[in-house]
């Protein structure tokens, strides 16, 4: 998407203990591509705003919001920093798309209640919950903010 991204910056609350494991799941994966993954942490989201300006200064290619609670109902504040910076933010949550992230990698929730939906349909007709296989129901969708894809185009590569 970005062969040329050298820094990545990521604010996530230190008490969200899913956030903690994207990042985990992040830092080898960036160091692994070159990438230096540049981090603020929060407690809260009056400190949202504070903390994604801080990874801009320090010169980030880009923010990305994974799974953190706190930072997703702050997500305006990050899209803020980052715009200010001139730089685009992605994220896991395909609606941020909507509010000015250039684009988001996430679960398809449509089709995961889809699918829940027929499991449950499946238990009300007698069968057994014992009977049906356990699986990994995240169809992913990539959302792209068409409107973004001029300002970033001369480095960012992305196509729906």
């Amino acid at each position: 998407m970005n062969p040329g991204l050298k820094s990545l910056g990521v604010v996530w609350c230190r008490s969200e203990t899913c956030s903690e494991a994207c990042v985990n799941i992040a830092r080898p994966v960036c160091d692994s591509l070159g990438i230096k993954l540049i981090e603020a942490t929060v407690d809260n989201t009056t400190a949202v705003l504070e903390a994604a300006q801080s990874i801009v200064a320090r010169g980030v290619d880009a923010i990305w919001v994974g799974g953190d609670n706190v930072v997703e109902m702050s997500i305006a504040m990050v899209i803020k920093a980052a715009d200010a910076g001139g730089i685009p933010v992605f994220t896991n949550n395909v609606d941020h798309v909507k509010v000015g992230s250039f684009f988001s990698l996430g679960a398809n929730y449509i089709d995961v209640g889809k699918r829940i939906g027929n499991i449950a349909a499946d238990i009300l007709e007698g069968k057994k919950p014992s009977e049906i296989p356990v699986e990994n129901v995240v169809p992913e969708k990539l959302e792209v903010n068409e409107a973004l894809t001029g300002k970033f185009s001369k480095n960012w590569k992305v196509s729906n």
